[in-house]
């Protein structure tokens, strides 16, 4: 090797060393950081990927003011910020790997897991979690029909096992801290459609709200993803209300004109049927567990009062002014998400055990499928059965059956409210994809891992039981 081609080398391997202690001493530091201070760690993680998604959106340039005539393009070039978003991915990897290793390596956090108040309920979660992980993202990855390796998507179940191995830690923290991080949110999305209306506001939509021709997207990626995240709010508000009453009612003020302001119809479908069921579990049951009569009764007479309602309404005259808008539209048509479907299970049958891979719904298979506007399959089993095939849907519905299971088990110290969110995200999963493991800055994956946070959490009181 001659001198010219030596000193290249040399200078390379000097950056890369110098690089790797960096890491090393930053990772040095937030484990020191985690022994004196670890329950502030896990609670951090939140707010940092609610920042990573509000800077890729304002760092990404973006314009909605044509959004109506090419929202494809608009979904294709958001994000920005690569250096900034690089930072944030390093900070929550960094927290996620010092939980982990605390947990592992310290004698008294290891017997603190293996003195579970429910190991199996948690236990259950996480493997089924983790099988999910392998089944739609290490197989797919090798054994898919197109192989490739998604870095990003690996980041998913380092944050997770985070979370299962802090599940001692008390929650209120992290129950606090997201509440807080997604008001910050949501009420800069509403002061950027005063300041800045052309980053959060489509413009010309017709939607189910009388007068009102703009849909707000925020500093999330779409309305349908800035929607949800108030409904999160709202559930958040629900299950710890906040002790500043002024406070409080900040808050449902924000979260509610952003719902209306979204104009997503789903979340306001789901916002009712999860209100429905919290409703029902927290008024409704008698001490034994069964329904009580005056609920059942009430439930009755809200129906029959909505079906007397219906013999005052013009149903022609209603369908036709329906028709003419575009959520009118949206229905006839399912936003095209039927012809989405049948290409979704056109992916599968070609590769039925383990998919396409990783790069189904990525811009060169949206170009080979003829449909620059299908980013996913929207609905969560055809889109991990596209990306992953049988083996990848099977783990999905154990994993779901999973969570459902939990969601149960925490609904008391909940009061309800873990059925609430794992309904909404089953309504979602009808017609998009919530629980895709594809990286950190999406707003699925904020309320997909509270959830997870939520259920393989174990309340300090039983512990104490236990023991």
């Amino acid at each position: 090797m001659s001198e010219k081609e030596l000193i290249p080398l040399l200078i390379y391997m000097g950056g890369a060393l110098v690089f790797a202690l960096i890491l090393v001493a930053v990772q040095a530091a937030f484990l020191e950081f985690e022994l004196r201070m670890g329950r502030w760690l896990l609670p951090l993680i939140m707010p940092l990927l609610l920042l990573g998604i509000g800077f890729s959106t304002l760092l990404a340039g973006r314009s909605l003011k044509y959004a109506a005539m090419n929202i494809g393009g608009i979904g294709s070039n958001a994000g920005g910020g690569d250096n900034l978003m690089r930072m944030i991915t390093a900070l929550v990897l960094a927290i996620s790997i010092s939980k982990i290793v605390r947990a592992l390596f310290s004698v008294t956090s290891v017997a603190k897991l293996e003195n579970s108040a429910e190991p199996g309920v948690s236990k259950f979660v996480f493997v089924s979690f983790l099988a999910f992980f392998f089944c739609t993202v290490i197989f797919p990855s090798a054994l898919g029909a197109h192989p490739t390796f998604v870095h990003n998507a690996v980041y998913p179940v380092i944050l997770f096992s985070a979370a299962y191995f802090s599940r001692k830690e008390p929650i209120e923290l992290l129950i606090q801290w997201a509440k807080t991080g997604l008001f910050i949110f949501l009420f800069c999305s509403l002061a950027l459609a005063l300041i800045k209306p052309d980053m959060v506001l489509q413009p010309a939509y017709q939607g189910w709200v009388p007068a009102l021709n703009v849909r707000l997207w925020g500093l999330g990626a779409h309305a349908n993803s800035i929607g949800p995240l108030a409904l999160f709010l709202i559930l958040l508000q629900v299950l710890r209300p906040s002790p500043n009453r002024g406070f409080g009612l900040l808050i449902w003020f924000t979260a509610l004109i952003v719902l209306v302001l979204a104009q997503s119809k789903t979340v306001w479908l789901s916002g009712i049927l999860v209100a429905l069921i919290i409703a029902a579990y927290r008024g409704g049951r008698e001490p034994g567990g069964g329904i009580k009569p005056s609920f059942m009764l009430g439930l009755i007479g809200l129906m029959l009062l909505a079906c007397l309602s219906l013999l005052f309404v013009d149903i022609d005259r209603l369908l036709l002014k329906l028709s003419l808008t575009q959520a009118g539209s949206d229905i006839s048509t399912l936003t095209g998400r039927s012809s989405i479907w049948a290409v979704a299970m056109q992916v599968f049958a070609a590769s039925p055990v383990f998919g396409y891979g990783l790069e189904a719904w990525g811009p060169a298979h949206r170009i080979q499928i003829g449909m620059p506007f299908a980013f996913h399959a929207h609905n969560q089993l055809l889109q991990t059965m596209s990306v992953a095939g049988a083996v990848g849907g099977l783990s999905l519905l154990v994993y779901f059956f999973a969570i459902l299971k939990a969601a149960w088990r925490a609904a008391p110290r909940t009061g309800g409210v873990s059925l609430g969110l794992v309904l909404f995200i089953a309504i979602r999963c009808v017609g998009e994809a919530p629980l895709e493991l594809t990286g950190f800055f999406v707003g699925e994956l904020v309320l997909h891992f509270f959830l997870f946070a939520l259920l393989v959490h174990e309340p300090a009181q039983k512990r104490e039981g236990c023991q």
